[in-house]
């Protein structure tokens, strides 16, 4: 394709459930109106101008940032754009927080996910300022509504959970694609920049979440049902009876261990 030709058609693409059939990207050879701009093809051989999160990073904070600002501390890294952009929707998600219990999400108080219902618009592949938004893999980044512009790597893992029970169309990737490509870490005193840890790290980090707030999964995995049997065994009965675990506690350090060991165990005998 001439890499002079501006005439770039845009394909409208459902991305309500993610795909493996994306195309590489091919580099313009000379830049266009964004030196970090490139040319995504399409499975049906179109084109569309692309751009990499990472290179509108910082803007996209600074333009978030206009909406307003968080109520609690949201953790970041020590990049200057390293962190999670305000967003205000849903309309409570900035006054979200994660230092103590009383600053919990309301949906992560939810018990049982029963008839609770998840948005339904049309997910489509996200466009800036006429621009599809690529990930670090250079495939087209979901356009969830909710989901801040940009997410720190340090985000809690109790953010992490809200985010995906309130879409359960959101994934892991999802969340990683809109994190830094790398991280600033201190070593022998000195300042290092590293790529960030893989997507799996992050399901990792959510469910110490759900452990440490004795925070049921509403996924169909082992561990998280039997987190699920140990939280319910032990919640009062008008916890059951309302479906929240809002008048409850978070578990103490010996419970999770415990239960961490009950689950291995039950698993050595599968």
């Amino acid at each position: 394709m001439d890499s002079d030709h501006e005439e770039v058609e845009v394909i409208p693409e459902n991305f309500g459930m993610r795909s493996e059939h994306h195309q590489y990207i091919c580099k313009t050879a000379n830049p266009l109106a964004n030196k970090h701009e490139e040319l995504y093809r399409w499975p049906n051989g179109k084109y569309e101008r692309a751009i990499r999160h990472e290179h509108i990073r910082s803007q996209l904070l600074h333009e978030a940032e206009k909406i307003g600002s968080w109520t609690h501390h949201q953790p970041h890294g020590a990049a200057a754009n390293d962190r999670t952009a305000p967003v205000a929707y849903p309309p409570d998600q900035l006054t979200w927080g994660f230092g103590s219990r009383d600053q919990y999400p309301a949906i992560n108080f939810v018990l049982e996910r029963k008839d609770y219902t998840h948005p339904n618009y049309e997910v489509t592949a996200w466009r800036y300022n006429g621009y599809l938004v690529l990930d670090l893999s250079r495939k087209p980044i979901r356009n969830f509504r909710h989901l801040p512009y940009t997410i720190s790597s340090r985000i809690p893992g109790g953010h992490i959970e809200a985010l995906m029970r309130f879409d359960d169309r959101v994934d892991y990737a999802d969340i990683r694609a809109r994190m830094p490509p790398t991280i600033i870490v201190s070593q022998n005193g000195k300042a290092v920049e590293k790529p960030l840890k893989h997507v799996r790290t992050l399901s990792a980090v959510t469910q110490r979440y759900r452990q440490s707030a004795g925070c049921p999964s509403w996924y169909d995995e082992p561990e998280g049902e039997a987190l699920n049997n140990y939280v319910k065994s032990i919640l009062p009965s008008e916890c059951i009876a309302e479906n929240s675990t809002r008048g409850f506690r978070n578990l103490a350090q010996h419970e999770v261990i415990n239960h961490t060991l009950d689950f291995i165990r039950h698993a050595g005998e599968h």
